[in-house]
């Protein structure tokens, strides 16, 4: 979307996005889906799906890359 604002959700080290059908960010993605337009702002929110358990530089680089991606 030209000129749209992107929200990246990313989990926290151990964290995971989804867990078997539990989607940690659902909420939050949900409301922020619905909230953002409500004030004028154009927007994605995407979750960033790391892992898990990788090295904080390997997870920079997935983030960067999702980033770049955009």
């Amino acid at each position: 979307m030209a000129g749209a604002h992107h929200v990246l959700l990313v989990p926290g080290f151990f964290g995971f996005a989804t867990l078997g059908e539990f989607a940690y960010f659902a909420h939050v993605r949900d409301f922020l889906a619905e909230a953002l337009p409500a004030v004028g702002v154009k927007g994605e929110v995407e979750v960033v799906h790391t892992l898990p358990t990788a090295s904080l530089d390997r997870r920079a680089a997935l983030l960067a890359e999702t980033a770049a991606g955009l």
